[in-house]
């Protein structure tokens, strides 16, 4: 199943470039041939975790470059506005190149606990606020906030939630604190807070826990992955992602 032909197959399929001749050979092949089905799930969610690592460290190169640029006080927060259309081609570009890289390399990848957390992480999304328009000295800074947090701005939406959380320490904002700071790879600041949601007992717990899970399973913590996971099982949260992640363990 190594074979570079099989290789190139499969990446065309999830390219959706296959010849009429090729789709009948794949559908043929993924009814009956068990390791290249396995080998095409494993590329599809490996390259969905690339393409997500790729987003992350784009937007992170990007936060340093305006991070270097001196600012007034007046335009400090003007961070949060979308990136330019140079910026989306850049962005496009980068992923475009580590898919097809990343094609060729996912074959039999390993089930470790870093791969699993690749596969499973994802920024939770904003369910609190809808999109917000309109002027940025207009918003408050509850408003502005969550629209840094939607942008992938991680940074200026940690500032923005520790400011928050000194007037008004809620599980809402400890939680997109939490991860703002998990998008940004600092996990130990991550973990203190997802913490502090449970402790509250409020809202977001089963999300906490399941974060908390993942940074477990990134830090090769697997009993403790295990055992958060456990406990989502009993309460239903990702159910079936939960139950995935405990049968690889």
């Amino acid at each position: 199943m190594k074979s570079q032909y099989d290789l190139e197959l499969i990446e065309k399929y999830l390219d959706n470039a296959l010849s009429a001749k090729e789709v009948e050979e794949v559908n043929q092949r993924l009814a009956e041939d068990d390791e290249f089905r396995r080998c095409v799930d494993q590329s599809r969610l490996m390259i969905h975790g690339i393409r997500r690592n790729a987003r992350m460290q784009l937007r992170r190169k990007l936060d340093e470059i305006e991070e270097s640029l001196i600012e007034t006080d007046e335009t400090k927060e003007a961070k949060i506005i979308s990136l330019t259309h140079s910026r989306i081609l850049v962005s496009i570009a980068a992923a475009v190149t580590l898919l097809i890289i990343s094609t060729l390399l996912i074959i039999n990848l390993p089930e470790t606990p870093q791969n699993l957390y690749v596969q499973y992480y994802q920024p939770y999304r904003n369910i609190v606020t809808a999109n917000v328009r309109g002027e940025l000295q207009e918003l408050s800074k509850y408003e502005l906030a969550f629209t840094a947090y939607d942008s992938g701005n991680y940074e200026l939406a940690t500032n923005l939630f520790k400011e928050l959380l000194a007037k008004e320490a809620t599980a809402t904002y400890l939680f997109y604190l939490a991860n703002s700071y998990l998008a940004l790879e600092k996990n130990t600041q991550a973990a203190k807070y997802f913490e502090q949601v449970i402790h509250l007992n409020e809202d977001f717990v089963d999300q906490a826990k399941w974060y908390l899970a993942l940074i477990a399973l990134n830090e090769k913590n697997i009993e403790e992955a295990k055992s958060l996971l456990k406990e989502l099982k009993t309460s239903g949260y990702r159910s079936e992602e939960v139950t995935e992640i405990l049968t690889k363990l």
